[in-house]
């Protein structure tokens, strides 16, 4: 991503050769957001391929949590901060008119969409401000919509380490058709065993429909993926 073209004959290779489905991409590029120009024809040639962005968090250690240090302590980083990393990701990314240009772009974001989903009416009422703001200045915003109805246009795994409340809250904020199964294997104390255990269990505790669990097992990502097997829906 730091070679904006370099990426886009990799595109062609892996997608037009090689017979990828989707492409990872990190919240950031070298400490640069994604909503900076210089990234636009790869979200361009993504949308023109019509593969799926899977977007991960990517800070790591030497990130520190306050100004007056030199790197994270206990893990902040990973454990507070990549939550954090995927929603403002989200929010660059929205700000940036990429569903106003791109409107059947596809991207799934990590851990059920970070903190994006528990700070929804944060996030409406937050953006209702600046919104008045920007009208009293008459500065208006370039987006068809309002910003938060640009977050529920991403699409989501199930990563949350079992537990049904964030599992459900999530899946109340995308939507049973923007939500896929996932168990962030092998990356447990346990050899990866653990995490697909927690994921099934919690998917079997959450009080959803069963045709709604069918498309987050399988259906959604059979949709996204272009996988044999796909119907229309």
């Amino acid at each position: 991503m730091n070679n904006a073209q370099g990426t886009l004959d990799e595109l062609d290779r892996a997608v037009g050769q090689l017979g990828l489905c989707a492409v990872q991409i990190y919240t950031d590029v070298q400490g640069r957001p994604l909503d900076d120009p210089a990234f636009s024809p790869v979200f361009d040639k993504v949308a023109d391929l019509g593969i799926p962005i899977l977007l991960h968090p990517v800070r790591g250690p030497d990130r520190a949590d306050y100004p007056t240090e030199r790197s994270s302590r206990f893990d902040t980083w990973r454990i507070i901060g990549w939550p954090y990393d995927t929603a403002a990701a989200m929010a660059r990314l929205a700000f940036s008119g990429i569903f106003d240009r791109h409107p059947t772009i596809k991207i799934v974001t990590h851990h059920l969409g970070g903190v994006a989903p528990y700070l929804s009416e944060r996030i409406r009422e937050g953006y209702d401000k600046i919104l008045k703001a920007a009208g009293a200045a008459n500065e208006p915003v370039p987006l068809k919509k309002h910003p938060h109805d640009y977050f529920h246009e991403f699409y989501a795994d199930t990563i949350t380490i079992g537990s049904v409340p964030a599992l459900a809250c999530g899946l109340e904020f995308f939507g049973a058709d923007r939500v896929l199964f996932a168990t962030d294997m092998p990356f447990d104390t346990e050899g990866g065993l653990k995490y697909v255990e927690v994921a099934l269990q919690a998917m079997e505790k959450l009080d959803a429909p069963a045709s709604d669990k069918a498309k987050i097992f399988e259906l959604n990502a059979r949709t996204i993926f272009r996988l044999p097997g796909t119907t229309s829906r």
